[in-house]
């Protein structure tokens, strides 16, 4: 199918003087399995292939959103950054600590006000997310042979009950800790040699595991047993469980955006936006995905199940690295490791407010 495009110039939307927002709808192919021809690569997709490394993002791994929606925390720096998600504005922060490195690990618990982060680059610690205190700290993925700055807790996730937390690390271990005393209760080792992200499912029964080296692993979360590699995705970058349960997405190296029957792990859909996609998360209803795209300017993309092509939202001068889910369906966020968090319209690609980071980190 080729590529059409079609531009829409919206008003300014209260990002400083002379702020615009352009919204391109972009249609690319989405093939449902076999329907297509495999590309070549990356370079087989249009738009600026420029390379990209998800170490070196603000991905999943840094931002947290409480249970309830109402707060979302980020790590900023060493340091923690929390919004109120109804205001905008920043509710509390810790201050430039030297408790953590600046690339790591942060997760929200689902039903407390509780936070899990990495410390001192291999260790764990579970925080209150009213005032910062550390309740409890455990050495982690300690036993590696590397460097300090090498040498880390990967990703933290607790599981929809909040009663396991998991965490990966550069010892290639996937471990499980209680996660109210941090006592480990679990440990394997996956395929892939440093799992860079972790997910539940939203029944808590399995849990994802992987890099951009080897395909997408899910397990038993009660056992440990392997039910599936994804062999056939290679580089798969941060997969998502839909909200409802039934599908799971991910992109991958070669620009492509895959969703898969949850039940079956049987592909559903290939679909190839006309710049390559890098994160991807689900709308809260689970009726489609938006991706963040990897092109010469700031896009995201919006795909609903059943659709054919893929809507582009371009917001000049920002460049979105990571997604993330909204409580409410029609908003979704993204964000930059410099710029802060953005909240855009799913109706229009507006990008409505924005969550300003702190001067000082």
């Amino acid at each position: 199918m080729d590529v059409r495009r079609r531009t829409l110039l919206l008003g300014a939307v209260g990002l400083g003087a002379g702020s615009l927002v352009g919204c391109t709808a972009a249609e690319g192919p989405v093939d449902r399995p076999g329907s297509g021809p495999e590309p070549d690569g990356p370079g087989s997709q249009d738009g600026d292939m420029v390379p990209f490394n998800p170490d070196n993002l603000i991905s999943s791994r840094q931002v947290a959103f409480s249970g309830d929606g109402a707060e979302f925390a980020a790590l900023h720096g060493d340091s923690i950054v929390v919004w109120s998600a109804t205001t905008g504005s920043i509710s509390r922060n810790s201050g430039p600590t030297d408790s953590g490195p600046s690339l790591g690990a942060l997760a929200w618990h689902p039903t407390s006000p509780t936070l899990a982060r990495n410390v001192d680059a291999n260790s764990i610690a579970l925080l209150s997310a009213a005032d910062f205190t550390e309740l409890y700290r455990v050495e982690a993925h300690a036993d590696v042979r590397m460097d300090d700055a090498s040498a880390r807790v990967r990703h933290l996730a607790f599981s929809p009950d909040g009663a396991l937390l998991a965490s990966s690390g550069d010892d290639h271990r996937v471990l499980a800790w209680d996660a109210t005393t941090l006592e480990r209760v679990a440990e394997f080792e996956p395929s892939a040699p440093s799992p860079a992200w972790l997910a539940f499912s939203p029944d808590g029964t399995r849990l994802l595991s992987g890099d951009l080296n080897s395909g997408p692993e899910i397990r038993e979360v009660a056992t440990g047993k392997l039910i599936a590699t994804l062999d056939q995705v290679k580089q798969a970058v941060e997969p998502r469980w839909s909200p409802d349960g039934t599908l799971l997405a991910f992109s991958d190296w070669a620009g492509q955006l895959h969703v898969y029957d949850a039940a079956s792990l049987t592909p559903s859909a290939v679909i190839r936006p006309s710049a390559r996609p890098m994160y991807c998360e689900w709308l809260a209803d689970s009726s489609g995905l938006v991706m963040t795209l990897e092109t010469g300017s700031a896009s995201v993309g919006l795909w609903h199940l059943g659709d054919d092509d893929v809507t582009t939202f371009t917001e000049d001068g920002y460049r979105p690295e990571a997604v993330y889910r909204a409580a409410d369906p029609a908003l979704f966020y993204t964000a930059t490791s410099d710029e802060g968090i953005f909240e855009w319209s799913v109706a229009d690609g507006r990008v409505t407010r924005r969550f300003e980071l702190p001067a000082w980190a």
